[in-house]
């Protein structure tokens, strides 16, 4: 989880807690930027479905050592995971649906402050550059946490990459 100092000096935070607590973020750091992934709903439900049955423990049966922050973003977007809901296709669109919507609702009337992309559409990389004032490449996106690979983010290597636990 971020401390408050990695979040103070990092240029870029992503995930947990972005994802639960971008209203928050968006008011103690007015003039940040936010990036909202978007991607097809039926992949998403694919997705999520194999995270949370990796995460089950923690999440529904609080077993394990997870940090309370984890568990509070994901209800914050789940609400309370039960082993019913979470293999719940219906249930995780619903979810998917609810979460989106209020993200592009709280942002409609500023939208210099939120850029929404798809990193399947290799058209967006270059709209990234440009949304956080940076000169325009060419490119594709890198991928990352393909087929439950949570822990990719690990080999990022980068003088920018900062710890979270600054």
């Amino acid at each position: 989880m971020y401390t408050q100092k990695s979040m103070d000096v990092a240029q870029v935070i992503a995930d947990t807690p972005v994802f639960a607590d971008y209203q928050l973020l968006d008011k103690q750091y007015p003039d940040s930027k936010f990036i909202y992934l978007d991607r097809d709903i039926e992949s998403w439900v694919r997705s999520v479905k194999s995270l949370l049955r990796q995460m089950s423990e923690p999440l529904i049966y609080n077993r394990g050592n997870f940090p309370e922050e984890v568990k509070r973003c994901y209800r914050a977007v789940f609400g309370e995971l039960t082993l019913e809901n979470y293999q719940n296709d219906e249930y995780l669109r619903t979810c998917f649906s609810r979460h989106k919507q209020a993200c592009l609702e709280y942002f409609k009337d500023r939208p210099e402050s939120l850029l929404v992309i798809e990193l399947a559409n290799d058209d967006d990389f270059p709209r990234v550059f440009k949304f956080v004032g940076y000169p325009s490449r060419a490119g594709a996106f890198p991928r990352f946490n393909a087929k439950g690979q949570v822990t990719d983010w690990d080999r990022v290597r980068s003088e920018l990459k900062i710890s979270p636990g600054l």
